[in-house]
């Protein structure tokens, strides 16, 4: 089994809008192998996605709870060239959070290789870090 990074979670650090997780790649690679391993995989929307559940330490949540006062601005955009735009909000008064869970998305190669999104030959490709503030698991679509 080997499992890479895809181009397109190299987006998410800690200077960018999305979620994030505060250490290296090669350590983000290490962790999502060892859970993996260990079974805490829930499957995703469809065939060859999976969700690898990872502890949240060492990441930050771009959702954040709402309180009284904060500032929320959205706009209607691409996450990349050749999708289709949609709405994105973010809250501007305060930072990221830290995570209390942590599910990173794999996509397997040849479902990844459908459209030539695949930026390796690896079986596995870490899509996104999709971080929150509560506990409870929560499937998020990409």
């Amino acid at each position: 089994m080997s499992i890479k990074l895809n181009e397109f979670v190299k987006r998410q650090t800690k200077e960018s809008e999305f979620s994030h997780f505060n250490g290296t790649w090669d350590q983000l690679i290490n962790k999502v192998i060892r859970n993996f391993e260990a079974g805490r995989i829930t499957p995703g929307y469809r065939d060859g996605v999976i969700l690898v559940q990872v502890e949240p330490d060492d990441f930050f949540s771009a959702v954040v709870e709402l309180e009284e006062g904060d500032k929320i601005e959205g706009e209607f955009k691409r996450r990349r060239e050749g999708e289709e735009p949609r709405l994105s909000y973010r809250v501007t008064n305060k930072g990221k959070q830290q995570a209390k869970a942590v599910d990173v998305v794999l996509y397997r190669h040849d479902i990844l290789a459908e459209d030539n999104d695949n930026s390796t030959e690896a079986e596995w490709e870490v899509i996104s870090i999709n971080a929150r503030t509560l506990k409870i698991h929560n499937q998020l679509s990409l």
